[in-house]
């Protein structure tokens, strides 16, 4: 099944209220980002958590800007984030999408190849 903008406002019903066109855009995107190949019959959890995921950073909210919070203020709101992790290349930790992608990913792939 290929996963659909519904598809995608049903899981996250954060972004029913987004442009059915910016969803497209990442689902279009997705394809090249998540191989069918490596996830198999868990390709469309995978496109779902990756687009949702990508959909949160780029909204720039607080939980999308960076790495953990560290320190929050209530008065004046204000919110400290700790700089991403050097290993997390792509900010999966920085949303809670991207955690449960990262965690997938990490069941259907394995680290580098070293060629001696």
């Amino acid at each position: 099944m290929a996963v659909t903008v519904s598809d995608v406002q049903a899981f996250a019903p954060e972004f029913a209220g987004l442009a059915s066109g910016i969803i497209s855009t990442w689902l279009g995107w997705a394809s090249g980002a998540v191989d069918a190949d490596v996830f198999g019959s868990y390709a469309d959890q995978a496109t779902m958590l990756w687009v949702c995921h990508n959909l949160t950073r780029s909204a720039g909210g607080a939980a999308g800007t960076g790495g953990p919070v560290t320190d929050r203020k209530v008065g004046d709101v204000s919110v400290s984030n700790a700089p991403p992790s050097h290993m997390d290349r792509f900010y999966y930790q920085s949303t809670a999408y991207g955690q449960a992608f990262y965690a997938l990913l990490q069941r259907f792939t394995c680290g580098g190849v070293v060629v001696l």
